[in-house]
């Protein structure tokens, strides 16, 4: 994906299963598509590598999407959990 791809994570079903919501994706173009299923499908479980439920067919799609990070939500005084993000893709920040 030439110009990447942003989705915002809407349920954590398993360490390698989320679902997400997002935007003009498949043959939804200029819609919103909610709660779709997300597969962590690395060799290392480091989310580098996805598969995306695609529905026309009602399964995982067959392409292997690389990922670059997540942007995790801000924590409040009571988590204690450090915001982080990964490095584009072009190694720059």
């Amino acid at each position: 994906m030439s110009r990447g791809h942003v989705a915002v994570v809407s349920e954590i079903l398993t360490d390698r299963v989320i679902r997400v919501t997002h935007a003009n994706w498949g043959g939804s173009r200029g819609r919103v598509e909610e709660n779709v299923t997300v597969v962590d499908v690395s060799n290392d479980g480091d989310w580098t590598a996805v598969k995306v439920w695609y529905n026309p067919i009602h399964d995982l799609g067959t392409t292997v999407y690389p990922t670059y990070g997540f942007i995790y939500k801000a924590p409040t005084a009571s988590d204690g959990v450090m915001m982080a993000s990964a490095p584009a893709a072009n190694g720059q920040p």
